[in-house]
């Protein structure tokens, strides 16, 4: 009877001691601080699995060898310096309003060093107008290619249609830089760009070679170009008339601006407007720009006034400018050349 007894006794108390070290659901096993480990695969992973309180199911995410991305990568500033020849030129919109346009490509691409006897420049209308045969390329700054000042689109584009301009290249030089403007039929320009050829660098020729600080400077440079062969029919004549201030004029020197105004004769049949228009071709010009188109209409017989304001810089020398005018199908009806001198 002792010997039952005292069974009984030793089976309670070891049950009594199990029952200590049993933790309750959800308590850790140690009441001790979290281990710290050198090394944890599972260091940031959220990853939960089910439980009676998530019945649902979360994917799963695992620890790998590949090294994870930290930090975003810019791949547009990653591939910014990409040197491809095709690359699109950087065109200005410099007008807002039913016109507008998009560059689309160049034949041949830029920086081409091969020869080659046109050079197609085509845009998408992106705007709301027609844009008409007299839509023209307007020359403005560095080497005209073509020698002709504008270049008629030639064709009727509607939006969302591509135009194309063939533009004639009679520069045999390896390297040259032309930029243009685009206008409408009055004369308003809606966007600009540059091509390069070559390497893009344009030969200057400076009437003030060997000066120092005058070199390359804007109002030294000298285009030696031609205008389009003369066109006279019963439509179209013109004949220029004189000039104001006259030829061989002596104008005061240094920074000022002075009106010279030209004007030319209608002998045509054909009423000239806004689409007709002087264009510089050989010389210097100091008019800060290369087309004047005339104002108003001018009649068969009457006289056509193109006044220009001229920056006057230099002093003590000859210069001269050359300017043709120009029907909107770009017919050199009347060229001239108007030489003048700078003094004291």
């Amino acid at each position: 009877m002792r010997n039952k007894a005292g069974t009984v006794l030793v089976l309670g108390l070891l049950l009594m001691i199990g029952a200590c070290n049993i933790p309750e659901r959800g308590q850790k096993a140690t009441d001790g601080p979290d281990k710290q480990l050198l090394w944890d695969l599972n260091a940031g992973i959220t990853a939960k699995g089910p439980s009676l309180e998530n019945p649902g199911y979360e994917t799963e995410m695992y620890p790998t060898s590949t090294p994870q991305l930290y930090g975003r990568i810019d791949f547009e500033s990653a591939f910014k310096e990409s040197s491809d020849s095709g690359a699109v030129p950087e065109g200005t919109v410099i007008r807002s309003g039913s016109d507008s346009a998009e560059w689309s490509f160049f034949d041949p691409v830029e920086y081409s060093s091969g020869t080659a006897e046109t050079l197609y420049a085509a845009f998408d209308n992106t705007g709301s107008s027609t844009w008409t045969g007299d839509y023209y390329l307007d020359f403005y700054a560095g080497v005209d290619p073509s020698k002709q000042g504008t270049i008629r689109l030639g064709s009727t584009v509607h939006p969302g249609e591509r135009g194309v301009f063939s533009i004639p290249v009679l520069n045999t030089n390896p390297s040259w830089k032309s930029c243009w403007q685009m206008k409408n039929t009055d004369g308003q320009a809606f966007y600009e760009f540059c091509y390069n050829h070559g390497s893009g660098e344009n030969s200057v020729e400076d009437a003030a070679a060997g000066v120092p600080g005058k070199e390359g400077y804007w109002a030294f440079q000298k285009t030696n170009g031609s205008a389009p062969a003369r066109y006279s029919g019963a439509d179209l004549s013109a004949e220029f008339q004189s000039s104001n201030p006259k030829d061989q004029h002596t104008f005061k020197a240094y920074d000022h601006f002075e009106n010279v105004s030209f004007s030319i004769r209608n002998n045509g049949s054909t009423d000239w407007d806004a689409s007709y228009s002087l264009v510089f071709y050989s010389g210097y010009n100091w008019m800060h720009q290369n087309t004047f188109p005339l104002t108003g209409t001018v009649r068969s017989g009457e006289t056509a006034v193109i006044v220009m304001p001229m920056e006057i810089i230099e002093d003590k020398d000859k210069w001269y400018t050359c300017w043709y005018l120009a029907s909107p199908d770009g017919k050199n009806l009347c060229d001239f050349c108007y030489n003048y001198y700078t003094g004291n």
